[in-house]
């Protein structure tokens, strides 16, 4: 139901509200946890996730106690759903795919810098295929965060749900932080794999099927995913995309293919759509097989 709300309604300037908190209170813990540890080490960077992952399992907690203290099963099941909704930020990534799209395809290539920073690369090359190939990345590795971390996670409870996508967005805030970070954010990225790797898998089954759909190769894009272990979670998954479509390198293929295009990038587009209906039908399954079974 929270997927459904968010395809529906999502995007909003609420989406837009939890993104900038977490952008503008990250700096802040990052400072208070180097003080804390005595410099940018690792369990600097430990300590932020789980501070942030704490937030989110607490506060998704609260607020589904609330709903059943209020009204009983509805209003937990009204909760819930109310927090998924904010969960899930499907929408806003294929709304943010078709505005980088509509970028390259006007060969706005400024504006298109711009929305990869949203979507967390840094590309400076002025190349067109380099963009449309780190568009193609972006957007395939930004479905774990969209989709497919709050439907693995929330198997087990909103609660769960919530604190490894805090975990997850936080992780992210790595992007452009000064050299003399890197070892905190090496260990928020590290505990961010831990938590993408079982939602990968989950979307490594879901999206090659999607993609053979589309009128790709399905069984090359699921062989790619299981092969390529040296990979995190989100390239893994963008290099099983590439390889399924025949992208070449700069949109994770790792071949000497052809380069990405705008093009490339509305079948991406395509992908996110499908994967995510998909992978809420399979979630959905799975939940109702083990309620059965329990």
């Amino acid at each position: 139901m929270g997927f459904l709300l968010d395809a529906l309604i999502g995007g909003t300037r609420a989406e837009e509200w939890l993104q900038g908190w977490i952008r503008r209170n990250v700096p802040r813990m990052d400072f208070v946890m180097r003080n804390t540890f005595g410099g940018p080490k690792a369990a600097a960077g430990y300590g932020l996730v789980a501070w942030y992952g704490l937030i989110g399992f607490c506060l998704a907690w609260f607020l589904s106690t609330m709903g059943r203290v209020v009204y009983g099963p509805y209003g937990l099941f009204v909760m819930r759903s109310v927090l998924f909704l904010f969960l899930f930020s499907a929408r806003r990534l294929t709304i943010l795919g078709i505005q980088s799209l509509a970028q390259l395809s006007a060969s706005d290539l400024d504006g298109s810098r711009r929305t990869l920073w949203a979507l967390g690369i840094d590309e400076p090359s002025d190349s067109l295929d380099a963009l449309s190939g780190a568009t193609v990345r972006a957007l395939t590795g930004g479905m774990l965060g969209a989709a497919f971390i709050p439907f693995f996670w929330g198997l087990g409870g909103a609660e769960f749900a919530a604190g490894a996508l805090a975990i997850h967005l936080v992780a992210r805030q790595s992007l452009g932080q000064p050299e003399d970070a890197a070892p905190l954010w090496a260990a928020a990225q590290r505990v961010d794999r831990w938590v993408s790797w079982p939602a990968a898998w989950l979307a490594g089954f879901v999206v090659p099927t999607v993609i053979g759909v589309i009128g790709g190769r399905r069984t090359t894009a699921l062989a790619t995913f299981v092969m390529r272990k040296q990979l995190p979670p989100t390239e893994r998954l963008a290099s099983s995309v590439a390889k399924g479509f025949g992208f070449g390198e700069s949109a994770g293929g790792y071949e000497d293919g052809p380069e990405a295009t705008p093009g490339d990038v509305q079948k991406v587009v395509q992908v996110l759509f499908l994967a995510g209906m998909a992978g809420a039908v399979v979630a959905s399954a799975i939940s109702a097989l083990g309620f059965h079974l329990l």
